[in-house]
């Protein structure tokens, strides 16, 4: 990826590297962290102690690029997602038995969505969106791009996402 490419750090100094996509800069990295041996050429560091860090963006490729910004955020709720679902597919079930349906069976399901109707209350599942608005307030992402694909958001913001 580079030719002809001569750098230096001093001691205390904290750099970034800024570039295109495919340009270099985390194998750049990778190699001063001692991750991956240059191709050619020598990595000469000053002490044998010396330490080399680097914060690491791979855990957005986690991230869904086509989620919202409001559903990728909804969506490390999973328990509470799955108690929603099932009162969702509880109530679907109730609504499609027959007027000469089982009482048994209406029971039962009557039953099962007081079950989980209490589970989502203890677990704040109506709470939810409110909570996750604050969390983008915080975060200072604008009410506007709760609505924008993950995908369109630069590195930096997917890393406040992630």
């Amino acid at each position: 990826v580079l030719k002809d490419v001569t750098w230096g750090v001093q001691t205390g100094d904290r750099i970034g590297l800024v570039g295109a996509n495919g340009a270099g800069k985390t194998t750049q990295l990778r190699i001063m962290a001692g991750e991956l041996e240059p191709t050619t050429g020598d990595v000469v560091k000053s002490s044998k102690k010396l330490r080399v860090a680097m914060l690491r963006q791979e855990f957005v490729d986690e991230l869904i690029p086509t989620r919202t910004l409001r559903e990728e955020m909804l969506s490390v709720f999973v328990l509470e997602n799955k108690i929603l679902q099932d009162m969702k597919d509880t109530e679907n079930e109730l609504e499609n038995l027959g007027e000469d349906a089982d009482p048994y069976k209406m029971q039962e399901i009557l039953d099962r969505m007081q079950e989980l109707q209490n589970e989502g209350e203890n677990k704040e599942v109506f709470v939810l969106e409110s909570r996750v608005q604050k969390v983008m307030d915080v975060m200072g992402f604008t009410d506007d791009e709760s609505e924008d694909l993950v995908a369109s958001f630069s590195g930096g913001w997917k890393m406040r996402i992630g």
